[in-house]
């Protein structure tokens, strides 16, 4: 990715990103508000509840947990810097261009979707960057530091164990104790640090074992058929990807397939099958989409990428000049609900 072409697209993803700065959407507002109880002095699963591993948190608190512009320039660098890893990774293993094109698909399909799912940075979507980095070290050879962002990526979500698994299959066997060493080290230093402030419990509470009794308990009356219909769906929305990874499937290893199943089964999990599950599938498809179209057929992928296209940006439009979306409209309570969380005097315990 050149210094020309990567500037374009962070001031693309900026521009999106800031038309959205008057709203706060609750899906941000969730790990905001814990970053606001840290920044008052209490700590995660021991004087509040929080289900989640407390990534999120920690990365509200490089904006200060403040909303606004500040909230969305850094929401713009993340969305960035999963461009640039992506862009990383297809370097490693191919070329310049496919790497260009894997750094656009990326960023595309990380801010063309339901606005409540792109422009919020929660957990699912705060775990593409460390995905993206494991598979990057993972192809170099580089197994201890794939680890070190498999467990990086399991501060984030508990969907972390899929990524340490992805990470394991481009890796030689032999390797695996390094990427486990890797792995442990996060890990470890998590559980240390809240056993030291007296959040250990909390936090194997609130987020193992509720989490496991979540996952556990479908609100769907027919989980699979629904799973499959919103499956079949995203596949549709990101017809893109879909038709440049059946390209490279045909030239590249079996691998792929099987990553490829393991972020399907980590979309499964919980059978409830959220937009915001699909992240997962992002990385892989995306790395395989840029190996099929960048050298055959680039004219299909920019044909495909219309339908998300002309579905999502005219709300981007309409949200800068400040007037009235269906998007928002769906969503005004939950606005009015974060908005009524001031910043500095957040007592929010969530559950």
């Amino acid at each position: 990715m050149n210094v020309r072409f990567g500037s374009s697209l962070f001031l693309l993803i900026l521009a999106t990103r800031l038309s959205h700065s008057r709203v706060l959407w609750v899906e941000e507002a969730y790990p905001m508000s814990g970053a606001l109880a840290m920044l008052q002095g209490l700590v995660p699963y021991r004087d509040f509840w929080y289900d989640k591993p407390p990534l999120a948190m920690l990365f509200y608190l490089l904006c200060g947990a403040y909303d606004g512009w500040p909230l969305r320039v850094l929401s713009a660098t993340f969305v960035f810097a999963c461009a640039f890893a992506a862009a990383k990774c297809a370097r490693t293993r191919w070329d310049e261009l496919t790497a260009s094109f894997a750094a656009g698909f990326t960023a595309f399909f990380l801010t063309f979707g339901l606005p409540a799912t792109v422009v919020a940075i929660a957990p699912d979507l705060l775990l593409v960057l460390p995905h993206l980095a494991a598979i990057a070290f993972a192809w170099r050879g580089q197994a201890f530091w794939a680890g070190l962002m498999a467990g990086v990526a399991l501060w984030a979500h508990a969907k972390g164990l899929f990524v340490l698994a992805a990470a394991a299959l481009f890796l030689p066997v032999t390797a695996w104790p390094l990427l486990a060493l890797g792995c442990g080290l996060p890990v470890l230093a998590l559980i240390g640090g809240l056993w030291t402030l007296g959040a250990l419990p909390g936090y194997w509470e609130q987020v193992w074992q509720w989490g496991s009794v979540y996952a556990g308990d479908s609100f769907l009356a027919s989980p699979w058929t629904e799973g499959l219909r919103r499956t079949l769906n995203w596949l549709g929305f990101a017809a893109a990807l879909v038709a440049g990874s059946a390209i490279a499937l045909r030239r590249e290893s079996w691998r792929f397939a099987v990553w490829i199943l393991l972020m399907l089964a980590s979309v499964a999990l919980g059978l409830r099958f959220f937009p915001r599950y699909y992240f997962a599938l992002v990385p892989p498809l995306a790395l395989l989409a840029a190996r099929g179209l960048a050298h055959r057929r680039p004219q299909l992928a920019l044909l495909l990428l219309l339908i998300p296209l002309i579905r999502f940006s005219p709300g981007y439009v309409r949200m800068a000049l400040g007037q009235p979306t269906p998007d928002l409209a769906l969503f005004e309570d939950d606005q009015r609900a974060a908005r009524a969380i001031p910043h500095g005097e957040s007592r929010l315990v969530l559950g």
